[in-house]
């Protein structure tokens, strides 16, 4: 295909399902929301016709002549398609809705299922699928600029983008600090970066993989050395998903008070919260079993009123519980990133599965299950923690930081970071280009930024909002 559609194009509802029936009563409800429906007997067929670049989302049956459902998901997923798959269907077991949902089914209904249900479910992927094809779009543009770059620009364009100035990086190259004024000038113009600050969250952006299919210009026998890391900046290691957005309103501050995040060194804790004695105390003794170790709880309540801890843990959590329910105290804990939550229990259904599914859960077991099963799940969950407090402690400093700072020097970070000049900035805030650039050296100064590359840095770390005017 030559390129993407225009996003004003009709949406189109796929419909994967080998009972004709359905597939015209779906195909009558779709076109009356006004979208277009395009219907296929089985999955190969649907696999035989070519991807479309126009907002679009897949309803699924599970079970279906030749590859089921499951397996349509993952060769979708497999192809890097990012298409919003809702599932309709009568097979409607625990299992296959977990495994639907793990792999980011958007819904999983079961048959026969409410039309209004249903529609809100396609007008949400509808619009997942939207900003799918904008981001793509977007994304396209930019590797487009990037490939346009030469190679000599592209290595100019690296180091400017981490804070080093000119005459640092003519000594990084061994050129002189006029020829990268020159080759800057010209990369800025190909990357249309209006601003320095355009130009990193360019770079930010532009994707490792563009960048490690262009060759390397370096000259025979010379080294260069890799760009050097912030001292401020956090690892590879570091899991992205649990940055969390700071409003720029309101100083960084955690839950569980002034306490130093774990290094993820002290003993794995696995939390039980089960109203079955039985239940507790047999998963106890698997626990401890495995070398972890164990804490239950016979409620919600009971749970809520032991401190946090700031250790490698996880929480084990059946539904049915005598005050609050497990959903509700998944919810009260959502916050506690660092301990991922495993469901077991004997009353389940396809709604409650797929809402603890949405609402973060590792995984969904249903009573009686194996044993390995369940550790397997509590390793898996144990990982994901100590990589959530790995972070944490790294991201810490950065949060500190920019508590630090006042109300008004928050203010014209916001403001620096979107690209203002200091005199756009005064008029902004109703104060003068000094007492700007006063502000402005003291948040360098406390944010440790040495540059104003450096600062967006931080900024796009802390995943910040400005806090809107009023």
């Amino acid at each position: 295909m030559s390129g993407l559609v225009p996003m004003s194009a009709v949406p189109i509802v796929f419909i994967v399902d080998d009972d004709v029936g359905v597939r015209e009563s779906l195909e009558l409800l779709i076109q009356g929301a006004g979208c277009r429906a395009e219907t296929f007997a089985s999955a190969e067929e649907f696999l035989s016709r070519p991807r479309v670049l126009t907002p679009s989302c897949l309803i699924l049956d599970v079970i279906l002549p030749d590859l089921n459902g499951l397996d349509l998901q993952e060769r979708i997923a497999a192809d890097r398609v990012d298409m919003p798959i809702i599932f309709v269907t009568g097979a409607h077991d625990i299992s296959t809705t977990v495994r639907a949902m793990k792999a980011g089914a958007a819904e999983f209904l079961t048959k026969p299922c409410d039309y209004d249900v249903l529609l809100s479910a396609i007008r949400h992927a509808v619009d997942r699928s939207c900003s799918v094809l904008r981001e793509e779009a977007e994304m396209g543009d930019l590797r487009n600029r990037y490939a346009s770059l030469t190679p000599r620009e592209r290595e100019v364009m690296d180091l400017v983008v981490i804070g080093e100035l000119n005459k640092q990086v003519g000594g990084e190259l061994g050129i002189s600090e006029i020829t990268v004024k020159a080759h800057r000038g010209n990369m800025m113009r190909k990357m249309k970066a209006g601003s320095l600050v355009d130009l990193v969250n360019m770079g930010r952006e532009t994707p490792p993989a563009v960048r490690a299919k262009m060759p390397d210009t370096r000259r025979t026998g010379r080294s260069r050395r890799t760009p050097r890391r912030r001292h401020d900046e956090p690892t590879d290691s570091s899991v992205n998903c649990f940055n969390r957005d700071i409003p720029m309103n309101s100083a960084s501050t955690s839950s569980h008070g002034s306490k130093a995040w774990s290094n993820g060194r002290a003993a794995p804790i696995v939390f039980v919260v089960d109203g079955d004695d039985t239940a507790r105390e047999s998963l106890e003794s698997l626990i401890q079993s495995a070398g972890w170790q164990p804490e239950s709880f016979a409620c919600g309540q009971e749970f809520l009123s032991r401190e946090r801890v700031l250790a490698p843990s996880c929480l084990i959590l059946d539904v049915a519980l005598p005050d609050l329910n497990g959903l509700d105290l998944q919810q009260l804990v959502a916050d506690r990133i660092e301990m991922p939550t495993i469901f077991i229990t004997a009353c389940a259904d396809v709604p409650t599965t797929v809402r603890a599914m949405k609402a973060g859960a590792l995984e969904f077991l249903t009573k009686p299950f194996r044993n390995e099963v369940l550790l397997s799940s509590i390793g898996n969950a144990i990982e994901r923690s100590q990589a959530a407090l790995r972070h944490e402690a790294e991201m810490q400093p950065l949060r500190d930081r920019y508590a630090s700072l006042s109300r008004r020097e928050r203010e014209v970070m916001a403001l620096v970071v979107a690209g203002r000049l200091n005199k756009e900035i005064g008029v902004e805030l109703g104060i003068c280009e000094i007492t700007v650039q006063a502000h402005r050296g003291k948040l360098m100064r406390k944010m440790r930024a040495d540059s104003l590359a450096g600062l967006v840095n931080i900024a796009a770390r802390l995943r910040f909002t400005a806090a809107p005017k009023g």
